[in-house]
């Protein structure tokens, strides 16, 4: 039988792991939900104001 430590030890191991591939979850969630808003927001807004501001506008 195995000692307590070395029991704890595993658990520890298994958490560190699982923690880490959560936080790789969630980086490629939150990269695909930004690139999901960009999109979005190209197809509802021809231009964005903020993009132009200072370039001539037609021949004004």
């Amino acid at each position: 039988m195995r000692r307590p430590f070395e029991m704890f030890h595993e658990t520890l191991g298994a958490l560190k792991r699982i923690d880490r591939q959560l936080a790789m979850l969630l980086i490629i969630e939150s990269s695909r939900s930004k690139r999901w808003a960009e999109t979005k927001k190209g197809a509802n807004a021809p231009f964005d104001s903020d993009d132009v501001a200072g370039t001539p506008c037609g021949g004004m």
